[in-house]
């Protein structure tokens, strides 16, 4: 009996010691402007979240005590898009509502850091970014995937990882994009159940059968001629947006070429997702870029 009793203590003892630290934290947390320090603790331990804020109040938790409460466009993104608070649904929904689509790759970053770009595409108010590094090892890629999901957590933008199936589910990443010649849909599914997959395709063929092994969007390109990627494919050019598009039952996104002066021809073909490389990232002032590529939908 006494050993069940000083039992018993011992294990309320720990447990209160445990309950009262994590409620003082959240208390710090609820009056502590570290973004930084939030994002991670609630990445962590998502199911204080509330503990912290009501849902409808991640405007104030991100931007601090003093935010308005008429949140800003930027805040209610951060609000919509929050990653670490995300169902594989809410990450499509959220995919549903991109319009251009940066790929970043540190060879075309004109000599800055890609951490540097994705945090000016991101103050240009894109909702979406891909990490795509072709010579990178994968212990630095590994580290710089980290840190781009750091950049998006504290914008509510959503990462995609290209090709990684095991970084993008190590970083937090919401989705992986995968070429012809990567990881079966079917393996990448099986993985990492949660995350976005999408596809690049370069035919009809293609794209219906990536659609058909569960690919959540497809990518048709190259579009236009470029040289940010070495395909062995030719440029598709804009007939491909008459004879695909009617036959998906996913999202699509294209790229390859594509410039600011494409944008209104390529809406007026239906699509709707634009990814772009070096017309943003290698941009004297990134965020004006991406803020006028993106008025180009409106």
């Amino acid at each position: 009996m006494k050993r069940t009793i000083t039992a018993w203590k011992r294990f309320t003892a720990k447990n209160f010691n445990i309950s009262w630290q994590r409620d003082f934290f959240d208390h710090r947390l609820r009056n502590n402007e570290s973004l930084e320090e939030k994002a991670l603790y609630i990445r962590r331990n998502p199911e204080r979240a509330n503990l912290i804020s009501s849902y409808e109040d991640w405007p104030y938790v991100w931007k601090g005590r003093d935010a308005s409460p008429q949140a800003s466009a930027k805040q209610r993104r951060v609000t919509e898009n929050a990653p670490y608070l995300k169902t594989k649904n809410q990450r499509l929904a959220a995919f549903d509502r991109i319009d251009i689509y940066p790929v970043i790759s540190s060879e075309f970053c004109a000599g800055r850091s890609p951490a540097y770009v994705l945090g000016q595409i991101a103050e240009g108010g894109a909702r979406i970014v891909q990490l795509r590094e072709k010579n990178m090892s994968k212990l630095a890629l590994a580290a710089l995937a980290r840190e781009f999901r750091r950049i998006c957590d504290m914008h509510g933008m959503l990462m995609i990882m290209n090709d990684h199936v095991d970084i993008a589910i190590e970083s937090g990443a919401d989705g992986v994009h995968l070429g012809q010649d990567d990881m079966p849909l079917a393996d990448a599914r099986k993985a990492g159940p949660g995350l976005i997959l999408g596809c690049s395709t370069h035919s009809k063929e293609e794209a219906l059968k990536a659609q058909e092994e569960g690919a959540d969007y497809i990518n048709l390109g190259p579009i236009f001629a470029t040289q940010t990627k070495t395909t062995g494919y030719n440029p598709l050019g804009m007939e491909i947006l008459k004879s695909v598009p009617p036959l998906l039952r996913i999202p699509f996104t294209v790229m390859g070429g594509i410039k600011g002066k494409h944008i209104p021809e390529l809406i007026a073909a239906g699509a709707g997702k634009i990814a772009m490389v070096t017309e943003i990232t290698t941009a004297e002032d990134i965020a004006s870029k991406v803020r006028g590529l993106r008025r180009r939908f409106i």
